[in-house]
């Protein structure tokens, strides 16, 4: 994939690469990902970096990831919308608006075709504005800093075994193989709503936040990623 012009990331230019796999059980592959530009607040363009893994246990995943990609990108590259007030929405907005509309289309998607009935995926977004990452998520794709050949992870897991593990219910060796291992709780296409983590990742205080959430500390099992 592309170098963007004129987008630079911690005073590097920004040069996006992706790869998908089908993994060891080559079961299908319901990955999907998309790098874009769009306008900024002030007129700048923004980076967006998407990575939107369809839900193998329900039907669609696919279809679903398909449909979060194409709806974001289409949503964000629109001319910006204002909210009443003359004023144009923020960066923030746009992105949660666009996710929720992403939401929106897959829940009628799936009330149209019964074959896609409870059709879902997970998602990860990093906005490149300047010299900071804005973060949003759902599920668990994740986001990761690298710095001098080490990964720290920026995201929280939505899945059953993260919440088990903070509160203390089971332990790391406990969560490698337990039943629940793959119940993600936030994800899209979820009737009851959506409820989107969002974060920023400022260079200036970077070196203190990511040492909280070096992936050596973390679960080690591989996810989809968004690597900044």
């Amino acid at each position: 994939m592309p170098t963007f012009e004129g987008i630079t990331f911690l005073g590097k230019p920004t040069r996006v690469e992706a790869g998908t796999h089908n993994g060891a059980r080559n079961k299908p592959n319901e990955d999907r990902f998309a790098a874009f530009t769009a306008p900024g607040d002030r007129g700048q363009p923004v980076l967006f970096l998407v990575v939107a893994d369809g839900v193998t246990s329900t039907h669609g995943g696919e279809r679903a990831s398909d449909i979060t990609v194409r709806v974001l990108e289409q949503s964000l590259q629109a001319p910006p919308q204002t909210n009443g007030r003359i004023i144009p929405k923020s960066l923030r907005d746009r992105l949660a608006d666009a996710i929720h509309c992403a939401n929106q289309e897959i829940l009628e998607a799936a009330r149209t075709d019964p074959d896609l009935k409870g059709m879902s995926t997970t998602l990860v977004v990093a906005a490149i504005d300047g010299d900071q990452a804005m973060l949003m998520h759902l599920g668990d794709s994740r986001a990761y800093l690298i710095r001098k050949s080490k990964a720290y992870r920026l995201t929280r897991d939505h899945t059953w075994v993260q919440e088990a593990l903070e509160e203390g219910r089971i332990t790391q060796e406990q969560a490698a193989n337990h039943p629940n291992r793959h119940v993600i709780l936030r994800y899209l296409g979820d009737a009851r709503g959506i409820s989107i983590d969002q974060g920023i990742l400022d260079p200036a205080r970077a070196a203190v936040d990511i040492e909280e959430t070096e992936v050596g500390r973390q679960q080690s099992r591989a996810n989809d990623t968004v690597l900044t």
